[in-house]
């Protein structure tokens, strides 16, 4: 049987998202009672999908302001809750149930969602907090011109049972317009609010997405000092710790560190920790490893893992990676070889890891296996659009190697 839909207005503000907007509407067409699309300009079929998909359309001229977007959107839903999602999201099929089982969401204002980055070519998300289902009223309202924030009214909000699933991920990343515009708007909130640490917070966020943590440590550390607040607190005090690390600073890092939360709330620390003494308290580090690979385990089974605020995949991947390195050290290669293959389940393409897990056959004996995990590697490499020829080259090299082993 059909069930009825909820008292939800699904709100949006869109911009070329032919690319994914059907996907999107269709996650949610079945449960939420109408479907708000603000269109800021696009020159493709965006808006012909959001209509055909049975959504209200509305047009905005875009003034360098999302906050400013976000409300007149708002303004446009007539049902008292609000689900906002942008065009890459969609909500897991699975989850539909939580908005009918808490129906009707007393006593909170909103609920926080977590939301699930998807990453090219790899089986592992990453997963961030936000408020994206709350109460329509007046006073919850968008503020700021990028990073844009969702001031509650009462300010109370609980964790929901449902997720929203980013599949843009991955080209945002890499979009250097939208990365320049971003960067002139965090700018501009700066100036105009410098007491904020949400302020100082965004734009060392800006530079740790482009991968210099060492200039987006110094508005991080600000951010930190005048009280930002959880779950972006762990965020900030990441990029401290990975910064102090590149500079091989033990005194910049001990600082931040008293500041993390312990390691049953953050078992990343520990993997920033081994990082720190891995060359000079070998033993010491090896034993805050194997504590870090335990804490990840019992993360996995909770299903905590991969939530920003605790653990992340990459890292996982990382101290899997360290660890195998160290038993095939000690001769332990199977032991070494189960690690690779776990760490390969996270990781997704990882070239190096492939070529790991060759060696590591080779070595337990498995000399077949380890052929086929070599041309698989090769093909790979090949497959790859734009490939560079040094790297072609590196692992090509790295198969004659193994070849000279096979024969």
């Amino acid at each position: 049987m059909e069930r009825q839909k909820l008292p939800i207005s699904l709100v949006m503000i869109v911009k070329n998202e032919e690319k994914y907007l059907a996907g999107c509407l269709d996650s949610v067409a079945d449960f939420v009672a109408e479907m708000i699309v603000l269109d800021t300009g696009s020159t493709d079929s965006t808006k012909e999908i959001a209509q055909n998909k049975g959504a209200k359309v509305f047009d905005y001229v875009w003034k360098d302001d999302f906050a400013d977007a976000r409300n007149a959107a708002l303004d446009y839903a007539s049902y008292p809750w609000i689900l906002q999602l942008d065009a890459d999201e969609e909500i897991f099929r699975e989850d539909i149930s939580w908005f009918y089982e808490s129906y009707p969401w007393h006593p909170n204002e909103g609920y926080w969602m977590y939301i699930y980055n998807y990453r090219e070519n790899s089986p592992s998300m990453e997963a961030h907090p936000l408020i994206r289902f709350f109460r329509r009223h007046p006073e919850s309202r968008y503020k700021y011109a990028v990073h844009e924030n969702l001031m509650l009214r009462g300010n109370k909000a609980a964790v929901s049972g449902a997720r929203i699933f980013h599949k843009g991920y991955a080209s945002e990343a890499l979009d250097k317009e939208k990365g320049e515009r971003n960067l002139t708007l965090i700018k501009k909130r700066l100036k105009e609010e410098p007491d904020n640490p949400l302020s100082h917070f965004y734009f060392a966020q800006h530079y740790a997405s482009l991968k210099d943590f060492i200039k987006a440590a110094a508005p991080a550390r600000k951010s930190l000092k005048m009280g930002l607040g959880m779950p972006i607190k762990i965020m900030a005090i990441r990029i401290c710790l990975i910064a102090a690390l590149l500079e091989n600073r033990p005194d910049k890092f001990a600082d931040i560190l008293e500041e993390a939360p312990d390691a049953d709330i953050f078992p990343d620390r520990l993997l920033y920790e081994y990082f720190l003494i891995k060359n000079t308290q070998p033993e010491l580090a090896r034993q805050t490893l194997e504590v870090y690979l335990a804490k990840i385990e019992k993360d996995i089974a909770s299903g905590h893992f991969g939530k920003v605020e605790r653990s992340t995949p990459q890292n996982y991947v990382q101290g899997l990676s360290e660890f195998a390195n160290l038993k095939e050290t000690e001769g332990d290669f199977e032991t070494a070889l189960s690690l690779i293959e776990t760490a390969l389940k996270y990781s997704g393409q990882n070239f190096d890891l492939l070529a790991s897990k060759a060696k590591l056959l080779l070595l337990t004996g498995n000399t077949s296996e380890a052929k086929s995990t070599t041309s698989e590697l090769i093909k790979e490499v090949e497959a790859m659009p734009n490939q560079p020829s040094e790297l072609l080259n590196k692992y090509k090299g790295f198969e004659k190697k193994l070849a000279d082993k096979f024969s």
